[in-house]
C-alpha cells in the first residue's frame, strides 16, 4: 500500500470518527437556518433568492432588485457576473464582510448564486447527511489551505458548499470551518462527477 493511500485511509478514519467527538457541540441554529433557507429557495416556481430566479431573471432585473434591497450596500456588474456587498441588514447566517455573487450565462440570465456564510461545515452535514459527491484540493494563495467542496441534490437545485481549512489543521478545524454556499438549477452542468465517492480525489492530510 502506497504512502498516499495510507494517508488517505488515515484521514478518512479520523474524519468520520471525528463526527462523534464534535457533533455533541453542534450549533442547532445553523441547521435550522440552513434548512429554512433551502426550503425558501425551493418554494418558488423557479428557485429564488431575494426575488431573483435562476434561469429566468435577467442581469438588468437582478441588478435593479439588488440596488433596491436594504440588505445591499453596493453592486458591481461585468459581462458574466453580478457581485455585491452587504449593508449590515442581511440575514444573520450570511457573512456580511464578504461579497456575494451571481453567475450569468451568455444571454445575461442568472444561472448560479454564491454566498459566504457563517454556517459551519458540521451544520451542513447534520442538516442533510453525508454528501455523496465532492472533492478536496490544496490552494497556496496565502499559506497552505485545504479546500473541501461537496454537493447535495434537491428537487429543483444542486446545492454546493465549500470550506477552507488552513494547514496545519485538525478534524475539529474541518467541522468548525464556515462554508461558502452556492446553488444552480438541477439540470445545469454538475459541480462534480457524482460517479466518485466523496474525498476519493485529491485528499491529503495537512
Amino acid at each position: 500500500m502506497s504512502r498516499m493511500t495510507l494517508a488517505l485511509a488515515s484521514l478518512l478514519a479520523l474524519l468520520f470518527s471525528g463526527v462523534a467527538a464534535v457533533v455533541g457541540g453542534r450549533r442547532y441554529e445553523d441547521v435550522v437556518a440552513l434548512r429554512r433557507f433551502i426550503d425558501q429557495v425551493e418554494a418558488c416556481e423557479k428557485p429564488c433568492f431575494m426575488g431573483i430566479r435562476l434561469g429566468y431573471t435577467t442581469a438588468d432585473e437582478a441588478e435593479k432588485i439588488l440596488r433596491a434591497s436594504d440588505w445591499v450596500e453596493d453592486v458591481r456588474r461585468t459581462t458574466y457576473t453580478l457581485t455585491w456587498t452587504w449593508s449590515g441588514r442581511e440575514p444573520a447566517f450570511i457573512d456580511g464582510d464578504a461579497s456575494a455573487s451571481m453567475r450569468l450565462d451568455g444571454t445575461g440570465v442568472v444561472q448560479e448564486i454564491r454566498l459566504d456564510t457563517l454556517l459551519i461545515t458540521k451544520a451542513v452535514w447534520m442538516a442533510y447527511g453525508t454528501p455523496k459527491a465532492g472533492f478536496a484540493q490544496f490552494q497556496f494563495d496565502s499559506g497552505i489551505v485545504l479546500s473541501h467542496f461537496f454537493t447535495y441534490s434537491f428537487p429543483q437545485i444542486t446545492f454546493g458548499a465549500i470550506n477552507r481549512v488552513k494547514c496545519p489543521s485538525s478534524i475539529r478545524n474541518f467541522w468548525e470551518s464556515p462554508v461558502q454556499i452556492s446553488w444552480r438549477m438541477k439540470d445545469a452542468v454538475p459541480y462534480v462527477d457524482n460517479s466518485y465517492p466523496i474525498w476519493w480525489r485529491g485528499v491529503s492530510t495537512c
